[in-house]
């Protein structure tokens, strides 16, 4: 078993968490490689081990060579790796340097079991679909997000008319401020602020979310994720905004046409036996907590 390891070097714990990862994975007697860019930042680190110089590649040779990433830092760390693991189809373990930390599986304290579990073969791989979007069916601006894809006015003034449709069925004009194509692990992001369900990250569809919609009606819709999503928009604005997992940012003219559509890429996220995603949601969202009941009960 080889681990490739990347993360966030600006968290603060960082030094601290691979130093601790290195000293694990040598004690279990098992390979990794350490992506180049950690080596450089955390030279002068006090915190950092001794590093092998064979163990030290770059970013492309830790993911090509590896069997399991393990991306430290918060949910934006997590999502930037595993688009690119999600190419190579390499499972990802996410460990929690940040707040929240809702995709990260393990926290520090955490994570040394985990690598045994791993070891031991016991562990669960949860299999996350993508969305796949392009625009002007320009198949060369194909883009996939994991969370999540947006499209809305950007900072322009007005507000921007979505047409949408189901395959080729008219769905509805959405007039606001734009449209969410989630994914059901995106579900409990920006989705859910605006609106949007809980939808359990197995359940195969993908779910289309207003954002600030101009009339009192719109609400969000669940769809197969065998179909096929458009969308038209126009507006007196000459540009709209589309992001990717609140990273992947492109400006486009208006009038655009964009399809969004499952990918044929899977993100591959090491989950333990040992705690249930619906244990996830009432930790960390606190879903469900009543406050007049039990303060203190959050799980």
């Amino acid at each position: 078993m080889k681990f490739g390891i990347v993360g966030n070097v600006q968290k603060e714990n960082f030094a601290s968490a691979i130093s601790g990862l290195i000293k694990k994975i040598d004690a279990v007697k098992a390979g990794y490689i350490l992506d180049n860019d950690i080596i450089e930042t955390l030279q002068d680190s006090t915190e950092l081990i001794s590093i092998r110089k064979d163990t030290v590649r770059d970013l492309d040779a830790v993911f090509n060579e590896s069997d399991i990433v393990i991306a430290l830092g918060g949910d934006g760390t997590i999502l930037r790796y595993a688009r690119r693991a999600a190419v190579r189809d390499k499972p990802v373990l996410g460990v929690n340097l940040g707040k929240l930390g809702f995709l990260s599986e393990v926290s520090t304290d955490e994570l040394s079991e985990c690598i045994d579990e791993i070891l031991r073969g016991d562990y669960i791989v949860s299999n996350r679909l993508t969305i796949d979007c392009s625009t002007n069916g320009n198949g060369e601006d194909d883009i996939f997000g994991i969370n999540d894809v947006v499209v809305d006015r950007g900072g322009m003034l007005r507000v921007i008319d979505v047409e949408t449709y189901v395959d080729e069925d008219y769905l509805i004009t959405f007039k606001g401020d734009g449209l969410i194509i989630s994914t059901p692990t995106g579900s409990t992001a920006y989705s859910l602020s605006c609106g949007g369900p809980i939808v359990a990250p197995d359940t195969d569809v993908l779910i289309i979310t207003p954002i600030s919609p101009h009339t009192l009606n719109a609400r969000p819709v669940i769809i197969p994720a065998d179909k096929e999503i458009r969308v038209v928009i126009s507006s007196p604005e000459p540009f709209v905004q589309l992001s990717v997992d609140g990273q992947l940012q492109r400006r486009l003219s208006i009038p655009v046409e964009m399809k969004f559509r499952r990918s044929d890429k899977e993100v591959k996220l090491i989950k333990r036996r040992v705690r249930s995603y619906y244990d996830v949601l009432r930790s960390k969202l606190m879903w469900g907590r009543d406050i007049r009941v039990n303060p203190e009960r959050t799980q």
